[in-house]
């Protein structure tokens, strides 16, 4: 860059040849410095829509997954006495059942000694 000084001690012609040189490096620079701003801008509209879509596809996912999750269980007996008797019966069953295959186990084992 040149000094006020030198500028205003420049004849017509150094100005003019000056200004043509630099005003094609200039407007390249430009150019250049514009198309990049415009891809950023572009980048980031892109950045946008994706984090955008990214987001609504989790919240569509999210929604889903509520919604089908399974229910809570609950109590099948409001009356305890009712509970117990269901819990007894069913011990019992177990119960005869593990009787019984002792029984055999025990046949088993008598009958082959």
């Amino acid at each position: 860059m040149k000094s006020i000084d030198e500028i205003r001690n420049m004849s017509l012609e150094e100005l003019e040849r000056i200004s043509t040189s630099e005003d094609a490096a200039l407007s390249r620079d430009i150019a250049a410095r514009s198309l990049a701003i415009v891809r950023r801008r572009q980048g980031r509209r892109i950045a946008v829509w994706t984090s955008g879509i990214a987001a609504s596809l989790v919240l569509i996912t999210s929604i889903g997954m509520y919604s089908r999750r399974e229910p809570a269980l609950q109590d099948s007996f409001s009356d305890p006495y009712l509970a117990y008797a269901e819990v007894e019966k069913a011990f019992g069953k177990i119960g005869s059942a593990v009787s019984a295959s002792a029984e055999t186990i025990d046949k088993i084992f008598t009958t082959n000694k």
